[in-house]
């Protein structure tokens, strides 16, 4: 099996997450008041994820559901140096229709300010990649957050999630670039965009 290859932002610097708790995560009430526990809560998947092996499309179900949950991150590249905002993410897929469905939310910011909105997660189709034999599918990302701040951030975006695998189950994660505005500036900056999700 190949090694799936994907970078990971570690604990407390880019924010790696285990699984979450709760399947709804578009909450009204913040699951976190601080950067610091949603980071030290999501620790355990992100150090799985950049070990788990690339699944082949013959080796996924053919029928049947599974929830998936973890955490969506976003690191923005500022000109004073990198800033971090993580949420929780839950998503319900469908391995006979083979599709995606589910939303980011709880956002919270590395200075500890609720972030509002949601992202909407959608994908449909499994893909084979024919060179590296791994399994991915497009998914489109669609939401606007807003910081205390007044600045928003409006997400539209096409990205690849890949299943992995390790010994403890199945992964879904992706992760991506996109240029938007900041969350803490209001300034036009380089992000990237990641999930990371186990099965249930």
């Amino acid at each position: 099996m190949q090694k799936h290859i994907i970078v990971v932002l570690s604990v407390g610097l880019f924010g790696t997450l285990s699984a979450c708790s709760s399947g709804s995560s578009g909450a009204s009430e913040p699951r976190f008041e601080t950067y610091d526990e949603w980071s030290a809560f999501n620790d355990d998947l992100g150090d799985r994820v950049g070990e788990s092996d690339s699944v082949f499309i013959e080796d996924l179900p053919t029928s049947g559901t599974a929830d998936y949950e973890g955490y969506f991150f976003i690191r923005h590249y500022e000109t004073d140096g990198n800033r971090y905002v993580g949420g929780d993410v839950g998503l319900d897929v469908d391995f006979a229709d083979q599709s995606l469905t589910g939303e980011a939310g709880n956002f919270i910011d590395d200075e500890d300010r609720q972030i509002a909105g949601t992202v909407m997660i959608a994908g449909q189709g499994f893909i084979s990649d024919p060179y590296f034999l791994d399994t991915h599918v497009v998914t489109d990302l669609n939401g606007t957050l807003a910081s205390p701040l007044g600045h928003e951030l409006a997400i539209d975006e096409a990205v690849e999630a890949y299943f992995t695998e390790d010994d403890e189950g199945s992964i879904l994660s992706s992760i991506s670039e996109m240029t938007g505005t900041s969350l803490y500036t209001g300034e036009t900056v380089e992000m990237d965009l990641v999930f990371v999700t186990g099965e249930q």
